[in-house]
């Protein structure tokens, strides 16, 4: 008996806790005037290309540091760090060469060797974005109306009420960020809870 209620109260908690629900403060700043663009269905957001060019350099400065410390070491974490310290660099170049309303969507950025399936991968750059336009950074319209807050959902994915060993295998959070419906959203992460 003890055994029931004491699943039935974690199930309980489990389900009561299952969603949690927060709002983003965005850019009040008026948009600098040199700005690349990031679209996404209704959704605009405008971010500054010096950040972008500064952090993309950066972030080629960790590859060759990784070049470096794995010289003598592994030759296949060589070409792994070379291949993306060379997309960094090719993608900072364009963002410094970049006029106004930039598609940013346009850059290529992935870790690792070359591999033409990843010819249209913008991932990276994506959660940069996401972060960037988070603290605060970066203009977002929607339908062509600035915005000032996004709402944030994060819930947990369950394939329904029965818990399959495959459900618990494959559970995990969804978390989507949009303006007014959460079908529309701006950005979607998926972070598997499950083994």
């Amino acid at each position: 008996m003890k055994f029931f209620i004491l699943s039935w109260f974690l199930l309980f908690v489990t389900k009561i806790n299952a969603q949690t629900e927060w709002e983003i403060k965005l850019s009040t700043k008026i948009p600098d005037s040199n700005m690349g663009v990031w679209k996404k269905g209704d959704y605009k957001i405008l971010i500054s290309l010096d950040s972008i060019s500064t952090y993309l350099r950066r972030s080629q400065q960790s590859m060759i540091k990784a070049i470096d410390y794995y010289s003598e070491q592994d030759s296949n974490f060589i070409n792994y760090y070379k291949a993306t310290a060379n997309r960094y660099m090719v993608a900072s170049r364009h963002i410094e060469d970049a006029k106004d309303g930039f598609d940013l969507q346009t850059l290529v950025l992935y870790e690792g060797r070359d591999d033409i399936q990843n010819n249209s991968n913008s991932r990276i750059l994506e959660r940069y974005i996401k972060q960037f336009m988070e603290q605060g950074n970066a203009p977002v319209f929607f339908k062509g109306k600035r915005i000032y807050t996004l709402c944030c959902i994060s819930a947990l994915r369950e394939a329904g009420n029965t818990l399959t060993f495959s459900d618990i295998l494959n559970r995990g959070y969804e978390t989507r960020i949009f303006f007014d419906q959460p079908e529309e959203y701006l950005f979607y992460e998926y972070s598997n809870m499950g083994w």
